[in-house]
């Protein structure tokens, strides 16, 4: 390669001396001719002699600026590859290889743009590379350990209007009545009334008597759980029983029941 670049510098040079020698050879020779043709040179000078001599001055002229003109070209011939791809030399290996390092520079810069606007890469928790996987992770388990409960909750919700469902009395049966030692120890009573209302009626008394009856007053909470809006007020407590107040919220227009569910608690003796 680096014969053929000085072989070609060589022919660039030899080009440009050669149009400087040959224009001055040709407008010579030319001169020559015409003077020779005029019998100047044995006879006598032209009668134009200046315009002969403007001629061959301005022959010399045109050769000296047709060799600039050239030389120049020859000269950003070669520098244009130095300007291209910074080589010292017209060389077409060298050239072909510093496109190939501008070619992979391009791709490269393509790459990490390319890298710069994916997603990063998760890594799951434990693996290498940084808490951002381990984070997902867990809150990916997080969500799952909610959707679990929130499965459970339905399922214990579902069980437990299944039960109630299966302690309500039936609609010919105006009370019931369950009572059980809970494993901590508790006694715990529990009493469904169905309660009849007239048009007009707003308010009735029920009583709850405790049979057999506590050790000490119980704590007692009651709800209409059917039937029209309403509260229930539990007005007095006692060991043997209980006295409500069941008030609706209005007056019905109609006969109607609601039915009262009260629920006696009371916790193990010391």
């Amino acid at each position: 390669m680096a014969d053929r670049s000085q072989l070609l510098g060589g022919w660039e040079r030899f080009r440009a001396r050669d149009v400087v020698v040959f224009s001055i050879v040709f407008w010579i020779a030319a001169a020559a001719v015409i003077l020779a043709w005029r019998g100047a040179i044995v006879l006598r000078p032209p009668a134009s002699a200046l315009l002969w001599t403007l001629l061959a001055f301005g022959g010399l002229l045109a050769a000296v600026i047709l060799a600039r003109i050239a030389w120049r070209q020859a000269a950003r011939r070669r520098a244009l590859p130095r300007g291209v791809v910074g080589l010292p030399a017209w060389n077409d290996g060298d050239v072909c290889g510093s496109h190939g390092e501008v070619g992979e520079a391009e791709v490269g810069e393509e790459k990490e743009a390319a890298a710069s606007l994916s997603p990063a890469p998760t890594t799951p928790a434990g693996g290498e590379g940084g808490g951002g996987g381990g984070e997902v992770a867990a809150a990916a388990e997080e969500e799952e350990e909610e959707e679990e409960e929130t499965t459970a909750e339905e399922v214990d919700g579902e069980e437990q209007e299944e039960d109630e469902a299966e302690d309500l009395p039936p609609p010919d049966v105006s009370q019931k009545w369950t009572r059980q030692r809970l494993p901590d120890g508790s006694d715990v009573l529990a009493a469904w009334h169905r309660l009849e209302f007239v048009p007009g009626q707003t308010h009735q008394t029920v009583h709850l008597p405790f049979c057999p009856a506590f050790d000490r007053p119980p704590a007692v909470e009651a709800q209409i759980i059917e039937g029209p809006a309403g509260k229930v007020k539990v007005s007095r407590v006692w060991g043997f029983g209980a006295r409500l107040e069941v008030r609706l919220t209005a007056p019905l227009d109609e006969p109607g029941e609601v039915l009262v569910l009260t629920v006696a608690q009371c916790p193990p003796g010391e």
